[in-house]
């Protein structure tokens, strides 16, 4: 903990924290119409993310976001209602809906990298991203893994507070996570699939990333079902829920229009700020019902973990990221665990993602919720 800094009042209450992601999608075009939220619902209505029957999303690298303007705010508009995500929209409505987290600017790996260190350590889109990024990034390769800066994993195991990776294979870009019987790759991580294993034995660390690596999982109605199943399984440890915190957000903009441009001095110093994302806080603990208006970043939830535990800040990022504590109340009566109804996730047809050539490739499996054939 910072030196002059209290602990919060949640020290004790909350001793798990579940911090789980899915794939590029904007505020504006999940929670466009929220009741009391900022967001755009002027916007024409969309149902899915296909087109031709195939996963189609726009670019939504670097070079998109600062070409926004005459990009996504004009070619990408529209938004989910609710009755297109009810599961979501039901979270929401009983616990806490963030309507200013802000990603950085760029694509899936500089953000996945800030919810694992607070820093995409000058990463400005995914590595060996085409020729152009390295005019973007100042020299050929110069920022490619692997990176040599502290995570938040590094903090817990110091500390003596267990963690675990399932899915994200970003942790493996990190020297100091490098597993020394498994060169190249991350220790304590595990593919998407084993966190519902694990769940059902019982084997719960404190800390905990989640994240489908199997592309049919990350957007559409498929990602909708993997977080039903991924809250459902947490729901099943007894005396889980009553003690945890659930971050659901979303990792980048996804190349679609939002409404609320960045405002200059709303993040930390150093902080690119990108396209604002959905952030939804499930806990007994989180004010129900509660839009939360203050600005945050990824680096918010790794804050959040910090003041938790006790743990000093990483960088000037997180230091300086709000802690994301206001959205709750630890002197509220608990709140009951969020419904996961099967009934609240559409179902329709849809290729099986699975089977494209990209993850054919890449040796994904179909996670939990496949045979429903959602998108």
């Amino acid at each position: 903990m910072a030196e002059g800094e209290s602990a919060p009042a949640g020290a004790g209450k909350i001793d798990h924290v579940f911090i789980v992601y899915l794939e590029n999608q904007s505020f504006d075009r999940v929670f466009g119409s929220f009741p009391g939220a900022d967001g755009d619902a002027s916007q024409k209505h969309v149902t899915k993310d296909w087109l031709n029957g195939v996963p189609f999303e726009p670019t939504h690298g670097t070079p998109s976001w600062h070409l926004r303007k005459v990009w996504a705010n004009v070619f990408f508009r529209g938004q989910y209602f609710e009755a297109d995500r009810p599961l979501w929209w039901n979270w929401a409505r009983n616990f806490v809906l963030a309507d200013r987290y802000r990603t950085q600017e760029g694509p899936s790996t500089p953000n996945h990298m800030a919810l694992i260190a607070a820093t995409s350590a000058g990463l400005v889109n995914n590595p060996w991203h085409w020729k152009w990024t390295t005019v973007l990034q100042g020299a050929p390769n110069s920022k490619n893994p692997p990176y040599d800066v502290p995570t938040l994993p590094n903090l817990l195991e110091e500390a003596g507070i267990s963690w675990a990776n399932y899915g994200e294979g970003d942790f493996d870009f990190f020297t100091r996570l490098q597993d020394p019987n498994n060169p190249g790759k991350a220790r304590n991580s595990q593919d998407a699939e084993a966190f519902f294993e694990d769940m059902a034995a019982g084997k719960v660390s404190q800390v905990n990333w989640v994240f489908p690596q199997n592309p049919k999982y990350q957007g559409g109605l498929n990602s909708l079902e993997w977080t039903r199943t991924v809250v459902e399984s947490i729901k099943s440890v007894p005396g889980l829920w009553e003690r945890s915190a659930i971050f659901l957000t979303w990792d980048d903009w996804g190349g679609y229009y939002d409404h609320v441009e960045p405002v200059r001095g709303e993040a930390p110093e150093g902080f690119k700020q990108g396209g604002r994302v959905p952030l939804l806080i499930l806990s007994p603990f989180a004010k129900p019902g509660h839009v939360f208006h203050e600005p945050a970043i990824h680096a918010s939830v790794v804050r959040f973990v910090e003041r938790i535990f006790g743990l000093s800040p990483l960088n000037d990022i997180d230091a300086g990221a709000n802690d994301l504590l206001g959205a709750f109340d630890f002197n509220q009566a608990p709140l009951a665990a969020p419904d996961t109804s099967p009934s609240l996730v559409p179902v329709r047809a849809a290729p099986d993602v699975s089977k494209t050539k990209f993850a054919q490739r890449a040796g994904l499996r179909p996670a939990p919720g496949a045979s429903r054939g959602l998108i």
